[in-house]
């Protein structure tokens, strides 16, 4: 059973390094192995075979590369067990099932309404994982464990939401997530943020993502962050989600801080200040049901609808207002490049989606207003904060405590060969 990466007595740090040289690379074979791992072509080799045994691991035959004998690729099998992945967005909640490869093989999806509790949430989470296995054959004790992604601030080791003013329903100001979902789902859980589920969620679609600084910068109800630093025992420089967030622009304002101005009530605030007559029209649009407001945010959409329509003069004080919004958060990814020297940079989430050229705008002054002394550039990706990705980045969350997942198979040479 897959347990056996964690505790288990037959598969010890030299079969955990093998095992997530092949998550992290995906088929490779013993010779590609070897020389990640920093292992000696035989101990590599039995530790394969052991794997493939214990039906953790298939081999096939590579492609032939010469004229000599086809070498054996090997590969994870992604059906030796399963992962259970949940996240919690500002007005969306969902749980998802997963092979050890990452593949989403079914998942469901709800609204928060204003009267749910954490209680209702759990019990929802846990009833649709029980249905999600039974509807796909896969036996309970097969399942590793599950991952939770969820918005801050979060207590990161305790699993803990705390004060999570981005959720507008009662009953949310101090929830022990984590205990209330081992109980519930009997599975051991990890809880983390939204940006740093997103960002492991990118930076293993891309494979070989775990190799440089990356940073994710969250643009939603609130302004979150999350940096890997390859070859730390941490794989987050802070264990707070608002970094970035909490970063003071202007200094004069008493709401100086980034997230005043880049949030969504940011935005609001300061284009309703701007234009009052924009006030009126920030409401959620009748055409808008309840399951899509997270990808069509319904606030944002009408006030981008009103924005469209303005005459030249409340127009030109608009796009004043905008042109503040997008130097602060300039600024602030300026100075958070600086800070964490990131080579790249997600970024992702409502505001992002629905004024795009405010973000594009920021993103510009952030590379035009590189500090001195930092010779590499950055880059800037755009993430879709979508459904299968927090899955996804939630599942390599649990990965990462069976494996170590986040660290990088090559930082540890030397080890596999002395363990074998």
């Amino acid at each position: 059973m897959i347990h056996r990466l964690s505790d288990g007595p037959d598969l010890q740090l030299s079969g955990r390094l093998v095992y997530k040289g092949l998550v992290q690379f995906g088929e490779l074979t013993t010779s590609e192995l070897v020389q990640h791992t920093g292992g000696s072509q035989s101990s590599v080799y039995r530790i394969l075979c052991s794997l493939v045994d214990q039906g953790l691991v298939l081999q096939s035959a590579a492609p032939r590369s010469g004229n000599g004998r086809r070498p054996i690729a090997y590969r994870i099998n992604p059906e030796a067990g399963y992962v259970l992945g949940a996240y919690l967005r500002w007005d969306v909640f969902g749980v998802g099932l997963c092979t050890m490869d990452g593949a989403l093989v079914a998942c469901r999806r709800w609204s928060l309404g204003e009267g749910t509790t954490p209680t209702d949430l759990v019990r929802t989470v846990a009833d649709s994982a029980a249905e999600l296995l039974r509807e796909s054959g896969v036996d309970r004790a097969r399942v590793v464990g599950l991952g939770f992604a969820t918005t801050g601030p979060l207590l990161r080791e305790k699993g803990i939401l705390f004060h999570p003013h981005h959720i507008v329903c009662p009953n949310w100001e101090v929830v022990p997530i984590r205990d209330l979902l081992e109980m519930v789902t009997g599975c051991h859980v990890v809880v983390n943020t939204l940006a740093s589920t997103a960002l492991l969620g990118e930076l293993m679609q891309r494979r070989q993502g775990l190799t440089g600084r990356s940073s994710y910068v969250l643009l939603d109800l609130g302004v979150g962050t999350d940096t890997f630093l390859p070859g730390t025992v941490d794989k987050s420089v802070d264990d707070r989600s608002g970094t970035l967030g909490s970063m003071i622009i202007d200094y004069r304002d008493p709401r100086g801080s980034l997230a005043s101005y880049a949030s969504v009530d940011g935005i609001i605030d300061r284009l309703t200040q701007a234009v009052p007559s924009l006030a009126g029209a920030v409401s959620v649009p009748p055409d808008f049901s309840p399951e899509e407001l997270w990808r069509s945010e319904g606030r944002l959409v009408a006030l981008r609808r009103a924005v469209d329509k303005l005459g030249r003069p409340a127009a030109l004080r608009a796009r004043r207002a905008l042109a503040g919004v997008s130097a602060a958060l300039g600024a602030g990814i300026s100075n958070f490049v600086a800070l964490l020297n990131p080579r790249v940079v997600f970024y992702g989430g409502r505001v992002a989606t629905h004024f795009p050229e405010l973000v594009r705008d920021a993103l510009d002054y952030a590379v035009t207003h590189r500090p001195a002394g930092m010779v590499s550039p950055v880059e800037f990706l755009e993430s879709q904060l979508v459904d299968e990705l927090l899955i996804r980045g939630a599942v390599y969350q649990v990965l990462d405590e069976h494996i170590g997942l986040l660290m990088p198979v090559s930082l540890e040479r030397g080890k596999a060969g002395a363990a074998g």
